[in-house]
């Protein structure tokens, strides 16, 4: 899978992108040529283990969904990345380890986390 999802990830004109129901895809492979990216979202991806590398340069990414992804850890790349993110919502990711802090988000205006243990 990570061949097929890999072939886009370089699109300069992607705009959303959504992956759902991967159970194998541990990481969405790197997004550094995607300057376009407005939403990046993650729906039960049981494998699904951290942030793509290269997100920092997706300036004008404003909403972050990760969502039933059983394996999700790390959201550690998204926070320390001064991004225009408005809209950051973690679901149900029990496994997520800490949630660092939001200095540099000073865009964001809805966060939603639930169900998460960190």
């Amino acid at each position: 899978m990570d061949v097929i999802i890999g072939r886009f990830y370089t699109a300069p004109c992607l705009d959303e992108l959504s992956i759902s129901y991967c159970k194998k895809q541990e990481s969405v492979p790197t997004l550094q040529g995607c300057a376009s990216l407005r939403e990046l979202r993650v729906f039960k991806c049981e494998g699904f283990v951290s942030i793509p590398s290269g997100l920092e340069s997706c300036t004008c990414l404003r909403f972050l969904r990760i969502q039933y992804c059983q394996n999700f850890r790390n959201l550690l790349d998204v926070l320390q990345s001064p991004v225009s993110l408005e809209g950051l919502r973690i679901t149900d990711c029990p496994y997520l380890e800490t949630i660092p802090s939001s200095d540099n988000l000073k865009s964001l205006s809805l966060l939603w986390i639930e169900k998460c243990n960190a």
